[in-house]
């Protein structure tokens, strides 16, 4: 199982979001009356007023299964989501566990929601140190429990990762078996296939946005680590089920990017890393590409009607010539 953790100041967007008509949700364990949108975020709210200092008091925790864990019967999902949050010492918090179809964003595992709220029943906000950490253990528990695929904690696979060399071992034996057909093709390490779709968008990706909604478009899910203050602190990437840090990636941590020429801006980009943080999905702008095509296109004319301004038989020639020249 892979975990993404987020937080956020309120439940409303969260509720909306996880419950809307078109996600075909299906609420499977909780322990609040509510079961509407508002109705929820009206009981979260009494509770997390309780500690008005307190100002993150939304978590979301996504839990993805393999795919070769096949389909997942939804009283397990209950139970690992239940005990999860037992043993990272929410056992005094409201909860409520949603399951959304593999429709929703054409996945090919099992997936839930989990939302808590970090304000205990008794107005104590719950202590959550190293709670990425904790949870990859716990995670990795149930899955032998449970006879579950393992995945290997994020500071094993960093340790699996190839080197530079090995990586460009990969992609010239993939080259030459594309050529000679007898020859067998190997699999590409999942972090290469990453690093190789991040080196494919970037030179089209203007902006952060951009960058996020073209690697999401190739099918890598992307998950943004965003501090309560709105500090973007990285990126984490996933694909095939297995997740690398960005810092663990060559050339992509976050400082990185934006030195590679993704160019980031709080008012405009984070809105967007937040909607991806939640787990939504982006829509790719493709004005950025064909701008210069465009642009093209007007010099050409241009340089087609000066010619022609000048001496019409003489431009039509001229212009003819310089189309075979392109």
């Amino acid at each position: 199982m892979i975990a993404s953790i987020s937080q956020g100041g309120g439940f409303g967007g969260l509720f909306g979001y996880l419950l809307a008509d078109e996600k075909e949700a299906k609420i499977i364990g909780g322990n609040v009356a509510c079961r509407s949108v508002k109705g929820l975020t009206r009981e979260f709210k009494a509770i997390s007023d309780l500690n008005p200092q307190v100002t993150v008091v939304a978590k979301h925790i996504a839990l993805a299964f393999a795919p070769e864990d096949g389909e997942v019967a939804d009283s397990l999902k209950a139970e690992i989501a239940m005990r999860l949050l037992q043993e990272l010492g929410y056992k005094n918090s409201q909860f409520l566990i949603v399951e959304h179809p593999r429709s929703d964003h054409n996945h090919n595992h099992d997936h839930l929601h989990i939302v808590v709220n970090v304000v205990g029943l008794d107005g104590e906000r719950v202590k959550n140190g190293f709670e990425w950490r904790r949870t990859e253990k716990i995670l990795r528990a149930m899955e032998t429990e449970h006879n579950l695929t393992p995945v290997a904690c994020s500071w094993e696979s960093k340790k699996s990762l190839p080197t530079k060399g090995q990586s460009e071992r990969y992609r010239r034996e993939v080259a030459a078996a594309e050529v000679d057909l007898t020859l067998p093709t190997p699999e590409l390490p999942v972090s290469t296939k990453i690093q190789d779709l991040i080196d494919e968008v970037i030179p089209h990706s203007p902006t952060m946005t951009d960058y996020v909604a073209r690697l999401q478009s190739k099918g890598v899910e992307v998950r943004p680590k965003i501090t309560r203050t709105g500090l973007v602190q990285g990126l984490s990437y996933s694909l095939d089920g297995v997740a690398f840090q960005g810092a663990h990636l060559q050339g992509c941590s976050f400082p990185k990017l934006q030195a590679r020429g993704v160019n980031y801006e709080r008012e405009r980009d984070l809105p967007a890393l937040n909607a991806v943080a939640r787990g939504e999905k982006l829509t790719v702008k493709i004005e950025a590409e064909i701008a210069p095509l465009l642009e093209l296109d007007d010099l050409e004319s241009e340089i087609i009607r000066v010619f022609v301004r000048k001496d019409p038989v003489k431009s039509e020639r001229e212009s003819s010539s310089y189309g075979m020249s392109m």
